[in-house]
C-alpha cells in the first residue's frame, strides 16, 4: 500500500510525502483536515480524521491532480502520476514553484525585520555603538 500525505497551505494542497510505490490501494491523508472528500480521477472517497482510502489501481497510468472537498470549498492537491512502477510526485508545475517563490520571499522579508529588531534590542541593553 501507498500513502500520500498533504498539508493545506495557502490554499494549495502541496504533497509532503509519498510512502511505498504500489499502485493499487492509496492511503491518502491530508494533514490539518478533519472531514471531506477526495478525488482523484474518476475516484473518491471520504476522508475521516483527515484519511482515506482509494484504489488507485483501477486508473489508467497518467497525471492526476486531487481534488479536496470540504465545507471550506474545493482545494487543488499537487500532481501525482501513475505509472506501472507505481505512484510518484509529478514534476513540479509552474503554481507550485510561483507559490514555494512567494513563500521565500515572505520570509526573507520576515527575516529582516527580525534582524532590525534584534538590532534595536541589542543596541537597547548595551547601549549606543557610536561611543
Amino acid at each position: 500500500m501507498t500513502s500520500i500525505i498533504y498539508k493545506i497551505v495557502s490554499g494549495f494542497g502541496e504533497c509532503r510525502k509519498i510512502h511505498g510505490t504500489c499502485a493499487d490501494t492509496a492511503r491518502i491523508e491530508v494533514e490539518g483536515i478533519s472531514d471531506g472528500f477526495i478525488s482523484i480521477g474518476e475516484l473518491s472517497c471520504r476522508l475521516k480524521d483527515g484519511v482515506g482510502r482509494l484504489p488507485l489501481g483501477l486508473l489508467p497510468d497518467g497525471e492526476y491532480t486531487p481534488l479536496l472537498f470540504t465545507e471550506g470549498g474545493i482545494t487543488r492537491l499537487e500532481k501525482i502520476k501513475k505509472s506501472e512502477r507505481g505512484i510518484s510526485r509529478s514534476e513540479p508545475d509552474t503554481e507550485l514553484i510561483s507559490r514555494i517563490l512567494l513563500r521565500l520571499e515572505s520570509c526573507e522579508k520576515r527575516i529582516l525585520l527580525l534582524e532590525e529588531r534584534l538590532s534595536d534590542i541589542e543596541t537597547a541593553i548595551t547601549g549606543s555603538r557610536l561611543l
